[in-house]
């Protein structure tokens, strides 16, 4: 029985050091936005050209950092990108890698931290 309970622990213990370390990176992405959406009630997704299609806020709830209020401006901020083919600069904490094209479709619990026109 304490053989188990020790197995568990320790079990426990890597799971939770190699998650939080497998998601501290920075993935920084500088290019076009392909496809902007409201995904009812799961919040604003974008594709940029670099990457997979990735939740950066809730119009709803706050989303990590990301308010409703700072959601919907970064929702007109990729439709005007869109729309004009400009390129946007959006900077992910918590990403599983630093590369932008490394970064999985329909990634979630990452933070948006800048999102914006270059």
């Amino acid at each position: 029985m304490k053989s188990s309970i020790h197995r568990i622990v320790t079990t426990l213990s890597v799971l939770a050091l190699s998650t939080s370390a497998a998601y501290a990176a920075t993935a920084v992405c500088q290019c076009r936005v392909i496809e902007v959406g409201n995904h009812v009630p799961g919040g604003v997704y974008v594709r940029v050209a670099d990457a997979g299609i990735t939740k950066i806020c809730d119009l709803n709830v706050a989303y990590g950092r990301v308010t409703p209020a700072d959601c919907r401006q970064d929702l007109a901020t990729a439709q005007l990108a869109f729309a004009t083919a400009k390129q946007v600069s959006m900077w992910l904490d918590n990403a599983p890698t630093t590369a932008c094209a490394s970064v999985p479709s329909w990634s979630v619990g990452m933070d948006l931290r800048y999102f914006g026109l270059i």
